[in-house]
């Protein structure tokens, strides 16, 4: 990948010869266009999730003011069609949430420290209750376009589309989900174009596990990278990048 360009003091953006620059000050980051495809990212597919067995009865305010965060403003909000449900918490730009099966830490903004508070966040539970019985974890992005280009679009013209339209039937949607191995471990990739023509880019890093502490590793240090990896997995493979702003401080310009 080339060199990163410098923007300001503590942005840069990945680009190469191709890319134009797009910058969307409204929505707090910086896109790259290239070859006509700019991805958005879909919060609500951004989240780091532990599997396994949560007592989500001990996601009160008061423990997490005293465990979780040095805010003493929590949020609650209570489902009002099944108040029976578990609720979720806001803080620091963040939900959280439990239900039983999964423990789901979702940012509230692509900000790189909220990207760091929800790891935080994740890794601070999952070393809180070291007892709790975990399958899996997994750190999540969803990205977006809703204008593809047809190099995008190619990739889901698949071989029996012909066949299904001859044998009376219409395409609605096309997922095309696989699992890549690493030496960084799984991800599973799903790329799907939905019915409104959207095209949407799923991706779980994803690691089983049996411990807690195996879990909070994982977590360590891990969410912008992991972020990085996605980014340039777009850029790289799918022409399609979308590029975050860096922090403050951040001034060289260079990986």
């Amino acid at each position: 990948m080339a060199k990163p360009k410098e923007l300001a003091k503590g942005r840069r953006l990945f680009q190469n010869a191709s890319a134009e620059v797009v910058m969307d000050q409204a929505n707090g980051y910086t896109q790259v266009k290239q070859g006509g495809v700019r991805m958005q990212p879909n919060l609500d597919g951004w989240s780091i999730v532990v599997a396994g067995h949560w007592n989500f009865r001990i996601l009160r305010p008061e423990w997490i003011i005293e465990h979780l965060t040095d805010s003493k403003n929590v949020g609650i909000e209570i489902p009002i069609s099944n108040p029976s449900l578990p609720p979720r918490f806001r803080f620091d730009d963040l939900i959280l949430r439990a239900d039983g099966q999964r423990l789901v830490v979702s940012p509230e903004s692509t900000d790189e420290s909220v990207l760091q508070r929800v790891e935080l966040v994740a890794r601070k539970v999952l070393l809180e209750l070291p007892h709790t019985p975990v399958t899996a974890t997994g750190v999540n992005f969803q990205f977006v376009e809703k204008e593809p280009d047809a190099d995008l679009l190619r990739i889901f013209k698949v071989e029996d589309t012909a066949a299904l339209a001859d044998g009376g039937f219409s395409v609605q949607a096309t997922s095309i989900q696989r699992r890549l191995e690493s030496t960084n471990g799984i991800l599973n990739l799903t790329a799907t174009l939905s019915e409104d023509s959207d095209v949407v880019m799923d991706f779980n890093f994803h690691l089983d596990v049996t411990f807690t502490h195996d879990a909070a590793d994982f977590l360590d240090s891990a969410i912008l990278g992991f972020q990085d990896r996605a980014c340039r997995l777009l850029d790289e493979v799918y022409a399609s990048s979308w590029a975050r702003p860096l922090t403050e401080g951040d001034e060289d310009g260079t990986e």
